[in-house]
């Protein structure tokens, strides 16, 4: 991705990549533009120095929210002019933010800055030609990837594979009691006839753990081991055929195989965002309404 970048002389503009972007460099967006890091708004090109951005990709909402740069850094700087008056300021920020729209500046007579100010990484400038911004974050330290790496996430499991799991652990038991009770005869045994036969050595520990173990390959085919590797195979190939045979779905293609099973049995859906799900053709079938 690229961005516009102010040059140390402030006279020209160079096109380089995000990540090629530092801490201090002034960058140029327009209508339209993706945000590449936390950046703090100087200039816009309204008289006021405001700007609205889109914020879907951070959380989800469509509506826009309105930014504005300082009014002293608003009358410093001619977003419509040359560059040349783009002159040095220094600054205190905040190396850790607390939220997603927390961010607070310094106030030891210096300008403070507050979340108005303040455009994340993953936003979109929108009504507005021309905005000019400082980086203050880049990388790894940007709101929207610290919050990504907190995000563990989530393996889902169908019902089928639940049951799976749940038969594997019983069959494991049944194993290791069969091996246990195959162990605990043998020592029993061995030691009733080694009582009439004194002249033989004596059995021991390890003599009892090599039955276990010989008695436990024995019973490897007690737990089908094939069977989840042949369960991969089929979900993988299920999800090959199940869009190319529905001629309702042309074009779809599907992203995960870890539930395909679970196609077909989804009976209620529960959600406050219908446009994003069904384009807003829902029809009401039934309601359920609390009584005091």
């Amino acid at each position: 991705r690229d961005a516009a970048l102010v040059v140390p002389d402030g006279e020209t503009c160079s096109i380089v990549r995000w990540e090629c972007l530092r801490v201090g460099d002034v960058i140029r967006l327009s209508r339209g533009d993706r945000v590449p890091a936390d950046v703090v708004i100087l200039t816009s090109s309204d008289d006021d120095g405001q700007v609205f951005v889109g914020t879907e990709n951070l959380d989800g909402e469509t509506s826009l929210k309105p930014k504005a740069a300082l009014p002293e850094t608003n009358r410093l700087i001619v977003s419509d002019g040359d560059a040349g008056n783009l002159n040095s300021k220094h600054g205190i920020c905040r190396t850790r933010l607390r939220g997603v729209f927390q961010i607070e500046g310094c106030s030891d007579g210096l300008l403070p800055l507050s979340v108005d100010q303040v455009i994340f990484r993953g936003s979109t400038v929108e009504t507005t030609s021309k905005l000019w911004a400082v980086v203050i974050y880049t990388g790894h330290e940007t709101r929207i990837l610290r919050n990504a790496m907190k995000l563990k996430p989530r393996y889902k499991l169908s019902k089928l594979m639940l049951c799976y799991n749940k038969h594997i652990i019983c069959l494991f038991a049944i194993q290791f009691g069969l091996c246990t009770i195959t162990a605990t005869l043998y020592l029993s045994l061995s030691l009733a006839f080694l009582e009439r036969h004194f002249y033989l050595p004596k059995s021991d520990a390890l003599n009892v753990i090599e039955v276990f173990g010989a008695q436990l390959l024995q019973l490897t085919q007690f737990v089908p081991i094939s069977i989840l590797a042949t369960l991969e195979v089929v979900k993988v190939i299920q999800s090959l055929l199940v869009v190319d045979r529905d001629p309702e779905m042309p074009g779809c293609k599907t992203n995960t195989c870890t539930i395909m099973e679970e196609l077909g049995a989804v009976r209620h859906v529960f959600t406050d965002k219908t446009g994003t799900l069904t384009e807003n053709v829902m029809l009401l079938k039934s309601l359920c309404i609390a009584r005091p």
